[in-house]
């Protein structure tokens, strides 16, 4: 009889082996089948681990499977140690997709000859020839101009892995977007591609990743968000990190990590092509990649050469959703058989229900958000918690008439109906929101779209990520400030981000003439300016002295500690107390007062905040393993400071 110590995927949280026995002699990482309470589980083997004195007490191994790839196991134990993982959930992200049982036989033909064989322009063909020159292993940055043909380099990089006998992994921030990238790779990279995201089955997930198992020697192609760097990779040669200044990159819940980093891990255990690759990286991960000097690539022109600039116009917002810039760009974009987008994001009709006898205002019963008015259905909607009652009459305070104002997209959809009809008998509107679509219909409802001319397309941020339209002719943004008014020390760089890629949806070299009409209270504003225009080194430049000066990141770390509890006075004396104890274990760390989350009610309870900085990361690891699990969670470097869980 063999013993063994195992990583349990269990639904509970736990920080420690569990011991089995088995009849056989296991071998570390293998997955294999336990009983853990009243319930099965996969788990991995870790040790050989004598239980003296315990053999009979302990449950026998049931089923067991193959080995995941040491590399994984490795990168994901570096992960844990970075970010102070128990190992509940090094085993939830190493098993969560796993399966030992059904067919693994469906592995997809990549055999065929490349449908288009694309050739790299000058610039392309210079950085891609700086990519190979840098060693393996080493993580690189891409900083590309929106529509200089990054996508370009992966697939080139991507067809050398393959021919070599080595797989890639092609991470991308949306699920509904990657279908884009996912055609181009079938197009032209000559292999097999699995499109891997939480939008497919659990039994189609795990299909994919028993073929994985079952094939470590075969190359392939995978294209998913962050969630497919678990996949049992064996033979890996390229890891590409597609607009990796997206924030769905970083997992915000537990367990928390940032994809970037287990990118890099992943890339030296593997001796693999890491490219990170960004029209706008974020600024602490650009500094850090200076500091460490590692290799920084640009791309500087066009893919197109007949590409030109779009006309950019900022102009002050009116009282009417549209101002009479950007109807004229609507209507001209129709009346040329072409398509027009309108960016907006506010979802639902009316966002904001008020009487303005009493100031009276429809809030979320639960975690206090407002409430939004959803006309079509005829319901009152939070977007945070999805809390739904029907609308007021009359003020529930004095009984006088409610005021609806501040438009959404659906009420954008219906007055743009209206006018389209004036404008064209075949004019169509079109609207891309969490409300009318689910993620993996996104590239159905795109590809429909994509060569229609004359449509107008109105979307939230979802439309300024990777979008590429042929026939878009212009870009209007409504209410363009409106990334600026939160309390967060990112709101520059989130704002200029969005801006800058809303803007590169067009001149891109599919239209001579383009244009970008930017609606804002605020038209001196110089981040919108710099955005629009793709400043991006001016901006960088100057939000990192801003931040040098205030002592934020990147030349400080930064955790959030937070509490909820049952009522707001509870959740606020007990983040009090526990700041006062860990400020006696670490004085020297720069700590603030607690602060209520923003919002600071939801179902679970009331939240409470308390934010620590320090010179280094190791500093707040260390104040992490003092907090208790079950009384308040730590999120190490945050990518919002005040907003709640």
């Amino acid at each position: 009889m063999f013993y063994y110590d195992l990583l349990v995927n269990s639904p509970h949280f736990s920080d420690g082996f569990f011991s089995y026995r088995s009849k056989n002699q296991l071998k570390p990482n293998q997955v294999v089948r336990v009983q853990f309470g009243p319930k099965t589980c996969l788990a991995l083997v870790s040790n050989p681990a004598p239980p003296a004195g315990r053999q009979r007490r302990l449950k026998p191994v049931e089923e067991v499977g193959g080995r995941l790839p040491v590399e994984l196991v490795t990168a994901i134990g570096r992960l844990a140690q970075r970010d102070n993982l128990a190992t509940s959930e090094l085993a939830q992200l190493l098993l969560g997709n796993a399966s030992l049982s059904g067919k693994a036989d469906d592995w997809p033909a990549g055999d065929k000859p490349a449908a288009i064989d694309r050739t790299l322009t000058k610039d392309q063909r210079r950085v891609y020839e700086q990519i190979k020159s840098n060693p393996a292993g080493q993580p690189q940055l891409l900083r590309g101009i929106t529509g200089s043909g990054k996508t370009q380099i992966y697939i080139q990089l991507a067809k050398d892995c393959l021919a070599s006998g080595r797989s890639c992994l092609i991470l991308v921030p949306e699920i509904g977007l990657s279908r884009q990238v996912v055609f181009e790779f079938e197009q032209q990279a000559t292999g097999p591609v699995w499109h891997f995201h939480s939008q497919l089955t659990k039994p189609r997930r795990q299909r994919i990743w028993r073929n994985l198992m079952a094939n470590p020697q075969k190359p392939c192609v995978v294209i998913g968000p962050r969630s497919s760097l678990f996949l049992p990779l064996a033979n890996l040669g390229l890891i590409v990190l597609d607009e990796f200044h997206d924030d769905s990159f970083k997992q915000t819940n537990s367990p928390r990590y940032h994809g970037l980093h287990l990118a890099g891990f992943l890339a030296k255990e593997h001796r693999a092509v890491m490219l990170a690759g960004s029209a706008t990286p974020n600024v602490e991960d650009y500094y850090r990649f200076e500091q460490a000097n590692y290799p920084i690539h640009h791309l500087t022109q066009k893919a197109l050469p007949q590409a030109l600039s779009p006309t950019i116009k900022i102009v002050a917002k009116s009282q009417k959703p549209l101002t009479p810039e950007a109807l004229n760009a609507i209507e001209d974009s129709l009346k040329s058989e072409a398509q027009a987008l309108v960016f907006h994001n506010r979802r639902g009709s009316r966002r904001l229900i008020k009487c303005w006898e009493c100031n009276w205002l429809a809030a979320c019963p639960s975690c206090n958000s407002n409430l939004v008015l959803h006309e079509d259905k005829f319901v009152l909607r939070c977007h945070r918690c999805n809390t739904s009652s029907r609308p007021p009459s009359a003020c529930p305070n004095c009984q006088q008439p409610v005021i609806y104002s501040h438009s959404g997209t659906k009420e954008l959809q219906a007055q743009l109906e209206k006018l389209a009809a004036f404008w064209s008998s075949k004019a169509e509107v079109a609207r891309f929101d969490s409300d009318n679509l689910r993620q993996q219909t996104l590239a159905r409802q795109i590809e429909k779209i994509r060569d229609n001319p004359r449509q107008i397309i109105i979307g939230t941020r979802i439309v300024g990520k990777g979008l590429d339209l042929p026939k878009l002719k212009n870009v209007i943004v409504i209410d363009a400030e409106s990334d600026l008014v939160t309390a967060d020390y990112r709101v520059a760089e989130k704002s200029f981000q969005n801006i800058s890629h809303l803007a590169g949806r067009v001149g891109r070299g599919h239209l001579e003439q383009t244009s970008v009409i930017i609606q804002t209270s605020q038209p001196a504003n110089p981040t919108l300016a710099a955005a629009a225009n793709e400043q991006w080194p001016d901006f960088y430049r100057q939000e990192l002295e801003r931040r040098r000066r205030a002592q934020l990141p990147p030349f400080v770390n930064v955790a959030v500690i937070s509490l909820r509890r049952n009522n707001d006075q509870a959740a606020k004396a007990a983040a009090t107390r526990l700041r006062q104890k860990l400020l006696g274990l670490f004085p020297d760390l720069r700590w603030h007062q607690p602060l209520p989350a923003y919002p600071g009610k939801t179902k679970n309870g009331h939240q409470w905040l308390i934010h620590v900085f320090a010179p280094r990361r190791s500093d707040l690891v260390a104040v992490s393993k003092q907090i208790k699990r079950s009384t308040a969670s730590v999120d190490l470097d945050p990518i919002e400071l005040f907003r709640g869980e």
